[in-house]
């Protein structure tokens, strides 16, 4: 990918319990009283309320931040300031409307100060410091502080939090302060937990743990990302980058396994130029494989990538070409499969197999290759079970296919193509 990819966050909006304006700040009214409760016959505790000359500031607070006026509300929590001697409580509530009207104004400093403050005192409730670190982290992440988004959404973890949005905080804010590794590690964690409960993980997510996994070039990592990707979300790009990682592996025949990487292409739906199909057939046809040829060059056909512009006059000689190489090769197939019965080793059966399978006769390749198979001395028995695969493929046949794709086992690349494979069928690999 090129350039950083830029995480959307799925964060919140902040929005601090109810809870923080009840409680402490109910007892406002009862202490602009004489504190004893007399006058409604309730005994209200010294210590619980708050003294007139306090309450006037703490009201007039409270109903600014009820009215949405934050730069109102913190101005009239500055004017207690120049009350002294406040009781604990008192400074519970002050402390406690300054912190709400802090988070409304978006004042991450002086939220975070306060919070830190009741949380040493004892003041800031259970609850409180859930909700409340959360809405800190949001609020460091919305304005790009990372670090301290980091540490507020960690701070929120520690208080038992399980909100899925702090770990998005925690990735995000990683990834977008080039911590890699650490983005790597956290969303793969995530990866995990989603499959072990049965979920499926977001899109977006995957996206970044992709890039960030490339900029580390932690090769299992983009793997990961990939297998999630083409999983969940079976896009022709991801399937190409899964495609191309297999065959960028160390030891990766690519030679060997030319047409099988195309056969698994054309099954993606990853042929898309003229050069990609000719390319194709071509291989083919010098494989021996003329049916598979001329089945790839209608699908081009079929799906206009070729016989249009500039070049469908040559494309047009190359169709009448291989429809005679086509021709030529079905008359010879009974011919080969006797051959190939003859052999002592099963390379020749498998061989024939193939060919029968690039004219559609499924079941014919089917009972070729794995005579080839059981007769044995194959040059590459991995090969063999990965074309059995496809050949159980094409004759809708998942289950005996997989089970085929299942035997390779070869460091090679057969193995690694066989594994895509099973993944296209949507099965766990």
């Amino acid at each position: 990918m090129s350039g950083m990819w830029r995480a959307r966050a799925r964060i919140p909006p902040v929005v601090l319990a109810a809870a923080l304006l009840a409680g402490p700040v109910a007892a406002i009214a009862a202490g602009s009283g004489s504190g004893s409760g007399s006058g409604s016959g309730t005994v209200t505790r010294k210590q619980d309320t708050v003294r007139p000359d306090l309450a006037k500031s703490l009201s007039a607070a409270e109903r600014a931040i009820t009215a949405g006026r934050i730069d109102e509300a913190l101005s009239d929590l500055a004017a207690t300031d120049r009350v002294t001697r406040h009781t604990q409580y008192e400074d519970s509530v002050i402390n406690r409307l300054r912190l709400i009207a802090a988070v409304k104004a978006e004042q991450t400093e002086l939220a975070s100060q306060v919070y830190q403050t009741m949380d040493a005192n004892g003041s800031l409730l259970a609850d409180d410091k859930s909700s409340v670190s959360l809405g800190i982290a949001a609020l460091y992440f919305k304005q790009q502080n990372y670090p301290q988004a980091i540490a507020w959404a960690t701070r929120y973890a520690a208080t038992g939090g399980s909100e899925p949005s702090a770990r998005v905080i925690l990735e995000q804010s990683a990834y977008l302060s080039g911590d890699y590794a650490n983005t790597v590690t956290l969303v793969r964690g995530d990866i995990a937990a989603d499959a072990q409960g049965g979920t499926a993980p977001d899109e977006a997510t995957l996206r970044m743990l992709l890039d960030a996994a490339n900029r580390q070039n932690d090769q299992d990592a983009v793997g990961v990302a990939l297998e999630s990707l083409v999983t969940h979300f079976p896009k022709p790009d991801y399937w190409a980058q899964l495609l191309a990682a297999a065959q960028a592996r160390p030891g990766f025949a690519a030679g060997r396994l030319e047409l099988d990487v195309d056969r698994l292409k054309i099954a993606l739906g990853l042929l898309s130029t003229p050069d990609q199909y000719e390319d194709y057939v071509d291989t083919a046809v010098l494989a021996g494989f003329s049916g598979e040829a001329k089945a790839t060059l209608e699908d081009g056909f079929a799906h206009g990538t070729l016989g249009s512009g500039d070049q469908a006059a040559r494309q047009a000689r190359l169709r009448a070409f291989i429809d005679r190489q086509a021709d030529s090769g079905r008359q010879a197939l009974a011919a080969s499969e006797t051959a190939a019965l003859d052999t002592k080793t099963g390379d020749a059966l498998v061989n024939a197999g193939i060919a029968y399978l690039g004219f559609g006769q499924t079941r014919k390749a089917i009972s070729l290759i794995e005579a080839g198979i059981a007769r044995g001395g194959l040059k590459w028995p991995d090969d063999a079970n990965l074309r059995l695969g496809e050949a159980w493929f094409r004759a809708g046949q998942p289950d005996r296919a997989i089970a085929a794709w299942r035997r390779v086992k070869d460091g090679g690349g057969a193995a690694a193509l066989a594994h895509l494979w099973i993944l296209k069928t949507g099965s766990p690999a």
